[in-house]
């Protein structure tokens, strides 16, 4: 017996929550060129606009030696780690 189940994408979208989504997690005019520590949904995220403006987002936490890239300087798109450099 061939049955077809369709699934609503509502539901499925409900069931794996905002993963793999844009969402928005703060309002523009507060995102500076200095970096911001926020905490959404789970993950703390860095946030900060480069040189032309573009705003840039990564996981607030240095891979090597935990430390939060928010307070480190801005290179242009990137973080430093202010740990280690």
């Amino acid at each position: 017996m061939n049955m077809h189940v369709t699934v609503d994408p509502v539901e499925q979208h409900l069931a794996n929550g905002l993963k793999d989504l844009w969402f928005p997690v703060l309002p523009s005019e507060l995102l500076t060129d200095r970096p911001l520590s926020i905490r959404r949904l789970g993950y703390k995220i860095a946030l900060w606009r480069d040189n032309d403006g573009h705003v840039h987002a990564l996981e607030d936490h240095c891979p090597h030696r935990g430390a939060p890239l928010s307070q480190g300087p801005v290179l242009g798109d990137r973080l430093q780690c202010p740990y280690h450099g």
